[in-house]
């Protein structure tokens, strides 16, 4: 599946906050896979953020990266083309292999009570694993 690399940081979120909910097994498998791959992902991901920040930032005189407020200070005049850099790194699309699983397993949440009824904001979470029967 292609995914933006800048959805990962929401899709992981949304994973971690149903990881604990209880789920019929094929569904809890698969958000257990898929926070897997997708934190790995966005790992990556934020390096390579973490590497432009820090080629912006203005540097102190042992040439390391300065901080004001806990945040890379990078001067106003490189800020256009860091905000550039940095979306365009989020607009990369890259190849994730999603672990899927029937949007019917969640009908099982309604028939059996020992599984949690997915809310609405669970389903979204866990769209994208989701197809069709």
């Amino acid at each position: 599946m292609k995914i933006k690399l800048g959805d990962l940081k929401e899709m992981v979120t949304g994973l971690y906050s149903i990881q604990g909910k209880k789920f019929p097994v094929k569904i809890s498998y698969a958000i257990a896979k898929n926070v897997k791959k997708l934190a790995e992902e966005h790992a990556d991901y934020e390096k390579q953020r973490i590497k432009l920040c820090e080629e912006f930032a203005n540097k102190d005189k042992d040439g390391n990266p300065v901080f004001i407020d806990c945040k890379y200070d990078i001067p106003n005049d490189s800020l256009k083309e860091f905000n550039d850099a940095v979306n365009e790194l989020r607009g990369t699309d890259i190849d994730v292999d999603i672990h899927s699983v029937s949007f019917s397993e969640l009908d099982k949440c309604d028939t059996n009570e020992r599984y949690d009824i997915p809310t609405a904001s669970d389903v979204s979470s866990m769209e994208f694993m989701l197809k069709e029967d």
